[in-house]
């Protein structure tokens, strides 16, 4: 009995490292040959370890309980994608899992096409999460305002664009995303659209009218409310040929021949028949 209790007193009370997941067989090991590169924050109730690989890239990881084999999978796989981009060079990677979700502060040296230090406009890093899908959100300063740069991860050319376009252009940048702007745009484009429309309605009235020559001189302009008629009804039968038309119009009460039937079938559904 006295035995059972000095095993189980030895269990509880062995360090960290004796228990430590086996980070090999993904390339990565202890950034310390000692236990301090493996330590556990008692105000957080995480463990903390410092890793890193052959080509001495590092990475600081905060976990509850145990890393699973799956974990481990996800985290040399994102340490790996992140420290790979050619544009964003890392200086260290922190992660933090909780359940199924990965955040991961990539801490930049330096970005290529910016030479201003990192830590001047990015000072927190720039966030990363994997869940179902990797997304980044992460804040830069520019001309003494912050600019939220979100978004779901596609690669790194589309997030270095990104990038670039909020440093380059902070305010047109946040104009861009701002909900309000892009409802003034769909207003602008349906003004837009509206103007174009009645242009085109002008247009093609006066290539009628041009067209619809009287018999001896002069041009005579076609009934508007006759010009909506056929439209409606070739609409709702495209079958409908210009006699079929004609007589339809004329049983309706309105006089249009067959010759302006004809212009108005020309113009608007370019039938020539």
């Amino acid at each position: 009995m006295f035995s059972r209790i000095i095993i189980f007193t030895l269990i509880l009370t062995a360090p960290l490292s004796a228990f430590a997941f086996d980070w090999a067989q993904f390339n990565l090991n202890p950034a310390d040959a000692s236990d301090e590169s493996k330590s556990f924050d008692e105000l957080a109730q995480e463990t903390i370890e410092k890793l890193t690989d052959e080509k001495g890239r590092t990475l600081t990881l905060r976990y509850r309980g145990e890393v699973t084999e799956e974990t481990a999978r996800s985290v040399s796989i994102l340490f790996e994608k992140l420290y790979s981009f050619k544009s964003i060079k890392a200086s260290t990677l922190n992660f933090r899992v909780s359940g199924n979700i990965i955040d991961v502060i990539l801490i930049p040296e330096s970005f290529e096409g910016i030479s201003e230090p990192t830590s001047d406009y990015m000072p927190a890093g720039m966030l990363f999460q994997q869940s179902d899908s990797l997304e980044y959100n992460f804040r830069i300063m520019k001309d003494g305002i912050f600019v939220r740069v979100n978004g779901v991860f596609i690669d790194e050319n589309e997030l270095t664009g990104k990038l670039k376009d909020a440093y380059n252009h902070p305010r047109d940048y946040m104009r861009k995303r701002d909900p309000e702007y892009f409802l003034r745009k769909l207003d602008e484009l349906e003004s837009s659209y509206a103007r174009l429309k009645h242009e085109n309605e002008k247009l093609r009235y006066a290539v009628m009218t041009l067209h619809n020559e009287g018999f001896l001189w002069g041009v005579y302009p076609i009934d508007k409310k006759a010009i909506d008629e056929v439209i409606s009804l070739k609409k709702s039968d495209p079958s409908l040929n210009k006699e079929q038309l004609a007589k339809a119009l004329k049983e309706k009460g309105y006089e249009i021949g067959e010759d302006e039937i004809f212009l108005i079938l020309s113009v608007y559904f370019n039938e020539f028949k």
